[in-house]
């Protein structure tokens, strides 16, 4: 529901946000997720690019691709450097890699790197959500390391910051809900028209109760198919991240960095225009 304010309000609200946008000059997001999950398309799709990003130490200073060599490119995957598209400089990313081994030691690292961010007493330093990526173009669809996540994300601290649940290659379950309609003697166009919903309807009731039952389940969950195509879109993902952002100027912040919804920026932009902007810490 909009709520209306004064035209005096409204501006003092929004030089409330303008002050604090000069605090917190880029929106923040740690990307988890096994190496087959699609999560580099992820990050282009959000930002509209297909150029590589450029890779920062955790001092936020460039690290020359010259300088990359494949010996010490593991390296360049620690979970304190960042990734950052030249074309929109307003997103930095961390990418964790290695999670999906499922040992102790690597999900520590994980959970210690989010807890220290979430102390931060700089908002910039922050991470403002987590997308954690888990494909499901196989039988097995969680990991023990993603069970695990799940099930202890509060034990440094990481419940603080919104996580949400990247559903990748869902389109493989479109094709097994389709032979599954035809089974059931559906004609091939109305099993293809009905897969989409039939594969979610199935996976929502055969899988989403293994992390939505944890201790910690996400705030959302999305589902993403055919990553691989170019007119694909990340435009719910967009959505459903404006809506886990409780403080209002992340919100505005990421709305107005990503480039995957012309739509989520009309929305927002038409609510910011007519409601009073107040900010919680």
């Amino acid at each position: 529901m909009l709520r209306f304010t004064s035209r005096d309000a409204l501006y003092r609200d929004l030089d409330e946000m303008m002050k604090l946008r000069q605090k917190c000059k880029h929106f923040r997001i740690l990307i988890i997720g096994r190496a087959n999950a699609g999560k580099t398309t992820i990050l282009q799709k959000i930002c509209n690019t297909n150029e590589e990003a450029s890779i920062q130490d955790a001092k936020g200073n460039m690290i020359p691709m010259s300088t990359i060599t494949p010996s010490n490119m593991r390296g360049m995957h620690d979970i304190e450097k960042s990734l950052v598209f030249p074309s929109n400089q307003g997103f930095v990313f961390h990418d964790s890699r290695g999670i999906e081994a499922g040992g102790k030691q690597e999900l520590d690292i994980v959970q210690n790197f989010i807890a220290k961010r979430a102390k931060s007493h700089n908002l910039e330093d922050r991470i403002h959500v987590i997308w954690y990526c888990i494909p499901v173009d196989n039988d097995r669809i969680f990991t023990a390391a993603e069970k695990s996540f799940f099930d202890s994300l509060s034990r440094h601290g990481g419940v603080e910051t919104p996580v949400i649940a990247i559903f990748t290659k869902f389109d493989h379950r479109d094709i097994e809900s389709f032979m599954s309609l035809q089974e059931e003697g559906l004609e091939d166009t109305e099993a293809k028209a009905k897969a989409p919903n039939h594969a979610k309807e199935v996976f929502e009731k055969e899988f989403l109760p293994e992390i939505y039952n944890l201790s910690y389940p996400p705030q959302r969950h999305v589902y993403l198919r055919d990553m691989q195509e170019p007119d694909s879109s990340v435009s719910e993902l967009a959505e459903r991240t404006a809506e886990v952002l409780e403080n209002g100027v992340l919100r505005l912040m990421f709305v107005s960095t990503q480039r995957s919804s012309i739509t989520l920026c009309i929305k927002y932009a038409i609510e910011q225009s007519l409601c009073g902007f107040h900010t919680t810490w």
